[in-house]
């Protein structure tokens, strides 16, 4: 019963200590919790049993731990995938087999996804000029729509053994086993990679070159490309001569763009 008539002082001496802000209070309030304390060491020494709190309190209370609902834990999918360029491969002895590897991945994955895109720049002269690769280029250029959501795809990518990373804008290259290049895949030795440009397509624009658009009616047709094929923009023509120039079929490099 004095523990209780403790701890009811106790409590109103903090009650008071609050509302009246008084030192003394609390130095009285601190006096009450130090006899309490005694009170109750007094007893566990001359084994004189304390009341127990009331079971509401008591969180050993084996009726109330049965009734807490503990949430099962969140299992948060990890990321496979390397996000920069420095995890891209380095070119083989065939570099031009590279990037005609990439280019096929890439073409498969957007097929998959029913993604309309089309080769463009170097890659589109590439088919124009050669019938398939262009043996002049260090990279490949593909372009879709400005409304497609690229990142939800990278594990589509790794999976292919590509890294979809960006850098201006999304890139691409042969996905390598460690991490080792100090500078992008476009400087230095010229790793192999694919640009992906979005855009818009009706009416198409050309972000890249001065901001060009095509307003007439055009579509995506599929075309001859090596020993397989690639889709091309029906007015390939206007595209390339814009470009590069009319000449653009006749002008070819002295060397290729990656022994620079």
């Amino acid at each position: 019963m004095k523990v209780f008539v403790i701890l009811f002082f106790f409590i109103v001496g903090l009650g008071i200590m609050f509302s009246m802000g008084n030192y003394n209070m609390m130095l009285l309030a601190q006096n009450m919790n130090r006899q309490l304390h005694e009170f109750i060491d007094s007893k566990v020494q001359n084994n004189t049993s304390v009341p127990e709190p009331p079971a509401v309190f008591n969180m050993t209370n084996t009726t109330i731990m049965n009734n807490i609902s503990i949430p099962e834990p969140v299992t948060v999918p990890v990321k496979k995938r390397y996000n920069n360029w420095a995890s891209c491969a380095r070119a083989s002895s065939n570099r031009t087999q590279d990037l005609f590897d990439q280019l096929i991945s890439v073409r498969n994955i957007f097929e998959k996804h029913d993604i309309s895109h089309f080769i463009n720049f170097g890659t589109l002269i590439g088919l124009k000029r050669h019938g398939g690769m262009n043996p002049f280029e260090g990279d490949n250029d593909v372009f879709i729509e400005d409304t497609i959501d690229l990142q939800a795809l990278s594990n589509d990518f790794e999976d292919n053994g590509l890294l979809l990373f960006k850098y201006d804008i999304w890139r691409v290259c042969t996905l390598s086993t460690k991490s080792f290049l100090n500078t992008p895949p476009w400087a230095g030795s010229y790793v192999p990679y694919t640009d992906i440009y979005q855009t818009t397509f009706h009416p198409f624009r050309d972000k890249w070159t001065n901001n060009w658009i095509y307003s007439k009616k055009w579509e995506i047709k599929k075309q001859g490309f090596a020993d397989t094929y690639m889709y091309v923009p029906s007015f390939a023509k206007e595209l390339l001569e814009h470009k590069y120039g009319k000449g653009w079929k006749n002008n070819i490099p002295s060397k290729k763009k990656y022994d620079k």
